[in-house]
């Protein structure tokens, strides 16, 4: 009633005391604890209350830089997520193209600061940048197997996402610049490199 005991490592367990639970905490799940001293006892403990800990408006980031985060709390939309340990963020569902684990500490992008002073941040680089990285990738791909891949841009977003690690507008706009550049062709039933 009081309190969970965690498994941090060291011999001695870290209680996260009942009222420093943001959720009640369930055996056998990992999760984000901020270990604390407190006044008077001098006494070790734990909390999974981070909102106190964490800036809030006042951002020394902007759109498109790298930051590092850590991977929070799953949610309804994605996970929450704190970047360079000062800031509170979200990647959401619809833009993680790799597995994440709650306490893994991930290379991001900043996607937008939000005026609620809160940040939305991304796995992948955003924009002209983020074709730069996907073409390459494609083009290993067709080299890798002969010249030939059997996705296309009306292809299932989850399979473009397994092989690829991006989103299917990602690679619709890749394909569409090695188009342009005639590096392949686009068929109805994929796509294919011009010389194989």
């Amino acid at each position: 009633d009081f309190g969970a005991f965690f498994d941090w490592g060291i011999q001695k367990d870290l209680l996260v005391p009942g009222n420093q639970q943001k959720h009640d905490v369930k055996e056998g799940l990992d999760y984000l604890v901020r270990v604390d001293i407190e006044e008077g006892s001098n006494r070790v403990y734990g909390t999974t209350k981070l909102g106190k800990f964490i800036e809030a408006s006042k951002f020394d980031i902007k759109e498109g830089d790298k930051v590092k985060l850590i991977i929070a709390e799953e949610t309804e939309l994605g996970y929450r997520v704190i970047i360079n340990k000062k800031f509170i963020g979200m990647i959401y569902f619809s833009e993680i193209f790799s597995p994440v684990k709650i306490g893994h500490e991930v290379d991001s992008y900043v996607k937008k600061l939000r005026e609620d002073g809160l940040v939305d941040a991304a796995l992948q680089i955003q924009g002209i940048k983020n074709l730069d990285y996907s073409k390459p990738k494609i083009m290993q791909y067709l080299r890798a197997n002969d010249g030939i891949c059997h996705l296309h841009d009306k292809s299932d977003p989850e399979e473009i996402r397994k092989i690829f690690g991006m989103s299917k507008k990602t690679f619709k706009s890749a394909i569409g610049m090695l188009y342009k550049d005639k590096k392949i062709i686009i068929k109805n039933d994929g796509i294919e490199l011009v010389s194989k």
